[in-house]
């Protein structure tokens, strides 16, 4: 009761408003996190991942240079039935190409990707030789060459 003799009645504090969730904060504003503290720990992991990078490159044989700083011939070639890798590589263990190397591309086993390069380094005889080693193995109907690219050695000596 009050002085007048009526009962007053008291009215609750206004709420104060809750902000809303931020969803798009990824890291709080006070993430508690000591950077400086940590920064010589995470120089000396960088450093370390860094280093065996290098050592990986160099126990693999250096870096795999493909066609474009090597110079050669790119073909590929889709097969109207599925064929063994192995069996493309050895219709292409010829004298007259240097290195090549197939690589399945298609998922039925039938599509390759075969880089060649050959004595002379021209395009025509790499091609020439590339297709007689696979007529020679399958026939000449069994294979279609989808695209061919070729790259000189002077072009890859300049990149």
């Amino acid at each position: 009761m009050n002085a007048t003799g009526s009962k007053k009645t008291e009215r609750p504090a206004p709420a104060t408003p809750v902000a809303p969730p931020n969803f798009f904060a990824l890291i709080p504003a006070n993430a508690g996190i000591d950077f400086v503290k940590l920064s010589p720990k995470m120089a000396l992991l960088s450093c370390t991942l860094i280093l065996l990078g290098l050592v990986s490159i160099l126990l693999r044989g250096g870096l795999n240079y493909g066609i474009d700083f090597m110079g050669g011939t790119l073909l590929d070639v889709r097969f109207s039935k599925s064929t063994a890798v192995a069996d493309v590589r050895a219709a292409l263990d010829r004298p007259e190409l240097l290195s090549v190397s197939v690589q399945e591309v298609g998922a039925g086993g039938n599509e390759f990707q075969i880089n060649g390069r050959s004595a002379g380094d021209e395009t025509g005889a790499t091609v020439a030789a590339l297709k007689s080693g696979l007529s020679g193995r399958f026939g000449e109907g069994s294979y279609e060459v989808v695209r061919t690219e070729s790259v000189g050695p002077k072009v890859g000596q300049d990149l």
